[in-house]
């Protein structure tokens, strides 16, 4: 099945398109140039965080409270973490926080899913004042003492990570985050970027699997984590300079 792009304005350059076994993909619907803005958006969910676990997990409750009825549908209704990651998950298994404690009409329930759907989906970094967000996985541990904030974005969302992405990823001063084609892409081809920063793309395919699954919850299975030779990571062959040289 394959959805126009509601909410992206007129003349979206992608579709949402479900699949069997991936859930819903982002998916160009004619050829892109190098550059091209595919989408800008502002968050679903703006968070400020905290270095103590039960603050995280009451100001989640409370900005989720605080919700539209149908925001909250979006926002319950994005993909959720297939395994329990080191994120808002964990925060709330290990936090005091009871049912009595949260906001009126926030359950523990709620909040459940909501953590599944933040680990799956949330970036966060430094407030933009002091420069844009890194990608980086909601709540990982590598704040060097700056204040931070988390975002949720809905049709951001759609489109999946590959450790070698067509799309990157652009935070402006309001929170909002646009997404730019790397180089051309052809219509019908997936959009995708990469949820770690650059500089983990250069790590080798067990470094990138095992920092995808701590931080979002999931095995990466692109083109290049499933290919014999990482050729991101190889040389050009000195004698023919065409095949290529794996590190070893």
């Amino acid at each position: 099945a394959r959805e126009a792009c509601e909410g992206a304005g007129y003349g979206c350059p992608f579709d949402v398109v479900q699949t069997p076994s991936r859930g819903k993909i982002a998916v160009a619907n004619r050829p892109l140039a190098a550059g091209a803005t595919v989408l800008e958006e502002a968050p679903l969910l703006l968070l400020k965080l905290s270095t103590r676990v039960d603050e995280v997990v009451m100001e989640v409750a409370s900005k989720f409270a605080m919700l539209s009825h149908h925001t909250k549908g979006e926002l319950l209704g994005l993909c959720l973490a297939s395994a329990e990651s080191k994120g808002l998950e964990a925060a709330l298994n290990h936090s005091q926080i009871h049912e009595g404690s949260l906001p009126q009409g926030v359950s523990l329930a709620h909040m459940r899913r909501v953590a599944k759907v933040l680990d799956c989906n949330g970036f966060v970094g430094a407030p933009s004042r002091q420069g844009p967000p890194p990608p980086l996985s909601l709540y990982e541990d590598e704040t060097d003492g700056k204040a931070l904030q988390g975002a949720v974005y809905s049709l951001i969302s759609r489109f999946n990570h590959s450790c070698r992405p067509n799309v990157s990823k652009h935070f402006d001063t309001e929170e909002r985050l646009s997404l730019r084609t790397l180089h051309e892409v052809s219509e019908g081809e997936e959009l995708s970027f990469s949820y770690m920063r650059y500089s983990d793309l250069l790590r080798c395919t067990a470094h990138r699997q095992k920092t995808l699954k701590a931080g979002w919850g999931f095995e990466c299975d692109c083109r290049r984590c499933t290919a014999a030779v990482d050729d991101t990571r190889a040389f050009i062959c000195a004698c023919c300079s065409v095949g290529v040289v794996p590190e070893r």
